[in-house]
C-alpha cells in the first residue's frame, strides 16, 4: 500500500512539472506575439506622427497666403476687439430694463470679457459670481465685491481704487443704493457727490468703465449727466443648446447673447438731458462655459445677513 502512494505521488509531481512547462512554454509565445504587435503599432504611430507633422507643415507653406484665413479664424474665436462693441467705451455707462431682462447676466458676461481681454478684473457691489475651485479644492473668485462707503466719506473719496488689478467697477441695483428720494439727505449725498467727482476723474483714476444697473429708466440727474459710455437697454436671448443635447440627450435652453438697444445721453440745458438713438445690435455669448459661475441671487447675501423676522402663530 505505501508503495501505491508512493508512485501516485510522483506522478502528480510529473503532471505539475509538465503542466508548468507547458505554461511558461506558452506564455513566453503569448509574451513575445504580444510584445511585437506593440512595437509594431508604436512604429506605425510613430512614423504616421511624423508624416503628418511633415506633410501639415508642406501644406502651411504651400498655402500661403490662403493660410492667413485659419489664422484669422482662430483669432476671432479667441480674441476680443473691445474698441468695436458700445458697452465697453471708456466712461460711465447706464444699463436699463425690467427685472429679468437680462442686466446682470450680460453685465458679468461683460466683467468676464474685460478680464480676458484686458487680465484685469471688476469690482462689484453685489456678489456676482459663484467661487471657482483650484485644483487643491480651494474656492477664489476673479471679482471683488465692495462698498461706496469705502472710498467715498464725508462728501470727498477717501481711497484710490486698485486699478492695477481692477479698473471696471459695476453698481449693482442702483434702487438699493442711491435713490432719488433721499437726495437732500447727507448719507446720500455724503456718497453720491465725490462719486459724480470720480466719474469726471476716472482717466486720472486709470479706471475704464463704470456700469450702474437699474430697474428705472432713470437716476439722480447729476450721475445721468455724467454718462458718457451710453445708456443701455439689454434683452436677453434665449435658445435650445443643441450641442448639449447631441452630447448627452439633454433638453437645456441656455442664453444665446442680448439684443441691446445703445443710446447717447445728451445734455439740454440746465438740469435735463435727453436719449439719442446711437444702433441697435446684437451681444452674442462668447463664454458660456463662464456663464455657468453667475451668481443668479447675487443680494441673497445682503438680506440673509438681516435679523429674522419671529413671526406670531396663532392657534
Amino acid at each position: 500500500m505505501e508503495e501505491f502512494w508512493v508512485k501516485y505521488n510522483q506522478r502528480i509531481l510529473e503532471f505539475i512539472d509538465r503542466y508548468e512547462q507547458v505554461y511558461i512554454k506558452y506564455v513566453t509565445k503569448y509574451y513575445k506575439v504580444v510584445r511585437f504587435l506593440m512595437i509594431c503599432f508604436f512604429v506605425l504611430f510613430d512614423t504616421g506622427a511624423k508624416l503628418g507633422s511633415y506633410f501639415y507643415k508642406t501644406a502651411r507653406y504651400m498655402t500661403w497666403p490662403f493660410h492667413w484665413l485659419w489664422i484669422l479664424i482662430w483669432a476671432k474665436q479667441y480674441t476680443f476687439d473691445l474698441e468695436k462693441i458700445p458697452i465697453f467705451n471708456v466712461g460711465a455707462h447706464y444699463i436699463y430694463g425690467r427685472p429679468a431682462a437680462g442686466k446682470s447676466t450680460m453685465t458679468y458676461h461683460a466683467m468676464m470679457q474685460y478680464a480676458y481681454s484686458t487680465g484685469k478684473c471688476s469690482y462689484t457691489t453685489a456678489n456676482m459670481e459663484i467661487p471657482r475651485k483650484n485644483l487643491g479644492g480651494a474656492e477664489y473668485y476673479y471679482h471683488l465685491p465692495f462698498r461706496p462707503s469705502e472710498f467715498y466719506e464725508g462728501g470727498e473719496q477717501v481711497k484710490s481704487f486698485d486699478h492695477e488689478h481692477f479698473n471696471f467697477i459695476v453698481y449693482e441695483e442702483m434702487l438699493t443704493e442711491y435713490n432719488q428720494r433721499k437726495n437732500k439727505e447727507r448719507e446720500y449725498n455724503d456718497e453720491v457727490i465725490p462719486l459724480v467727482a470720480s466719474i469726471g476723474t476716472q482717466r486720472h483714476q486709470s479706471i475704464d468703465i463704470f456700469f450702474f444697473i437699474s430697474q428705472l429708466p432713470r437716476t439722480d440727474v447729476q450721475l445721468m449727466l455724467m454718462m458718457s459710455g451710453g445708456y443701455h437697454i439689454p434683452k436677453v436671448k434665449k435658445g435650445f443648446d443643441y450641442p448639449l443635447f447631441m452630447e448627452t440627450g439633454q433638453f437645456r435652453f441656455t442664453i444665446k447673447g442680448w439684443k441691446m438697444k445703445s443710446y447717447s445721453i445728451v445734455p439740454t440745458g440746465g438740469n435735463d438731458y435727453k436719449l439719442e438713438h446711437n444702433k441697435n445690435w446684437f451681444y452674442p455669448n462668447v463664454l458660456p462655459e463662464d456663464m455657468k459661475y453667475f451668481n443668479r441671487l447675487n443680494m441673497k447675501k445682503k438680506f440673509d445677513a438681516l435679523p429674522k423676522h419671529e413671526a406670531r402663530v396663532y392657534a
